[in-house]
């Protein structure tokens, strides 16, 4: 199965830096253009994770109302204010990083992410005695 990032974002440049990040992972990227879009593209198929580059109210509020529409998918929130911790946001992101985004700690949350799916569907494909997956990300 690929993996696929959400992005919902109003800035080109996060796009244009995102995209061949995730390509040389081979995970793909999916641009939703609103809070409606991203939750359509999480029901049809869990993303690896929604990344959320908006103004930080707006962000904030975006993956508030992601929670409420019960998209579950671990979100990562791109913001200017430096006053913003992961522990102050309804929501529960997995981490929220400032601008401008060191890159790679963005790519290690994303293998990250890519090795857990694979163990998860290891594990799985072992209780169903299914051939295993590669976790090669």
């Amino acid at each position: 199965m690929k993996h696929f990032v959400c992005l919902l974002s109003d800035n080109k440049d996060t796009q244009n830096l995102v995209a061949p990040l995730l390509s040389r992972c081979g995970v793909t990227l999916h641009v939703a253009s609103s809070v409606e879009a991203c939750a359509t593209a999480a029901q049809s198929q869990e993303p690896l994770c929604i990344l959320i580059d908006l103004p930080c109210d707006e962000g904030i509020a975006v993956l508030s109302s992601l929670r409420r529409m019960k998209i579950r998918s671990p979100a990562i929130l791109i913001l200017d204010s430096a006053n913003a911790s992961v522990e102050s946001i309804a929501g529960a992101p997995l981490d929220v990083l400032k601008r401008p985004v060191d890159l790679r700690i963005l790519l290690s949350w994303i293998e990250c992410m890519c090795a857990a799916h694979a163990v998860l569907a290891n594990w799985q494909a072992h209780r169903t005695n299914r051939a295993p997956v590669s976790i090669a990300a």
